[in-house]
């Protein structure tokens, strides 16, 4: 009956000599017919387990059964191992009983379950790390929609703001033009002094009216990106001198000082937007002589940085006043079209020379 089963199985006494075995054994273990009766310690075995004699004398000190899974050592085969005690019928231990049950196949099978729940496990890792970018980039897309519909929103009320004002902007100057040219109408017979002042106010309003329309053309091309730099090389003492020379005369209506400092040796000839360049310096040189009633007005040009061969590559103008100032909180403020913070000025200007400087500055950088 032993030699015909397919179980591995292996008798042992308490001494571990060799009582039985079945051929299927000898897949395991390396059994002849003369090893009955030797000491299993004298056979070689073909299992990749050094501590089989130990797990053995195990059993028969605690009389407790052992199930190891081992694998042969030149063959990727597996197999079931279990040592049972052998107990008489008074409970004595008479020895061992070893079986070997062929779980090669079922073991492959358990590695490919196992390699595709890994795989199941990483695909799903793999799911969630997508779900959480896609919930990611749902929430940051919903905040840059957001963020657009409210910038949208803003530049709505601009326009609606921007359009009250130039409004208000053109009607002014339009009203003084029409109303003087019909009280000129109506009445042909009035006096040479009524006249002068009708034919001046009609023109500093035309004036105006020509400034704001020329001032709204450039920001339409700046905004539309069509502001053409032209860049030429120029004299800059001229140019500062000239600069000067138109400044100095509102300086001197106004009885304030102009001070002049340069901070470090000019360049002679620079390569710039001339035309763009003194449309800035002239609007911010207006304003704080426009805004600064007793004191002085401070422009101050230096060359702040080099090239290797140390020509001057960067010139700051600074421009320093002892008038009223700027809130902090306006500082933003005061580059928004038609954006006037003191009374003096409605009267004064457009409102849209620092919108125009800082557009051009950004355009020329």
């Amino acid at each position: 009956m032993l030699r015909s089963t397919d179980i591995g199985v292996v008798f042992l006494d308490r001494e571990l000599k060799i009582r039985k075995f079945t051929p299927a054994a000898t897949v395991a273990i390396n059994f002849v017919a003369a090893d009955l009766g030797r000491p299993l310690e004298h056979i070689t075995n073909n299992l990749d387990y050094p501590d089989l004699l130990d797990l053995l004398q195990g059993v028969i000190d605690s009389k407790k059964s052992v199930e190891k899974e081992v694998k042969l050592k030149k063959q990727d085969f597996y197999l079931l191992m279990r040592v049972n005690p052998y107990l008489q019928e008074d409970g004595n231990l008479d020895g061992v009983v070893i079986t070997f049950v062929d779980i090669d196949e079922l073991k492959t099978i358990e590695q490919q379950v196992y390699r595709v729940n890994q795989a199941l496990a990483k695909s799903q890792e793999e799911l969630q790390k997508l779900n959480e970018e896609l919930e990611k980039r749902v929430v940051e897309r919903t905040a840059e929609l957001d963020n657009a519909k409210q910038l949208a929103e803003a530049a709505n009320r601009a326009k609606s703001t921007f359009l009250a004002h130039i409004s208000h902007e053109l009607r002014t100057p339009l009203n003084a033009i029409l109303g003087f040219a019909q009280i000129m109408q109506r009445n042909l017979h009035v006096n040479e002094s009524t006249q002068q002042q009708g034919v001046e106010i009609i023109y500093q309003s035309g004036r105006h009216l020509l400034t704001l329309i020329d001032d709204l053309l450039q920001i339409a091309k700046i905004e539309a990106g069509k502001l053409q730099l032209e860049l030429t090389e120029f004299n800059l003492a001229t140019f500062l001198d000239n600069l000067l020379a138109i400044a100095l005369v509102r300086a001197r209506e106004k009885r304030i000082t102009l001070d002049y400092r340069p901070f470090s040796t000019l360049p002679a000839i620079v390569r710039s937007d001339e035309t763009r360049l003194r449309q800035v310096l002239l609007n911010l040189l207006s304003n704080a002589i426009k805004f600064t009633d007793k004191g002085s007005v401070t422009f101050k040009v230096g060359v702040i940085d080099y090239s290797q061969d140390a020509t001057p590559t960067k010139i700051r103008f600074q421009i320093e006043d002892t008038g009223i100032g700027i809130p902090e909180d306006k500082m933003q403020d005061i580059f928004l079209p038609f954006q006037q913070l003191d009374d003096r000025a409605i009267n004064e200007g457009t409102g849209l020379g620092l919108s125009i400087s800082q557009k051009n500055c950004r355009t020329t950088r």
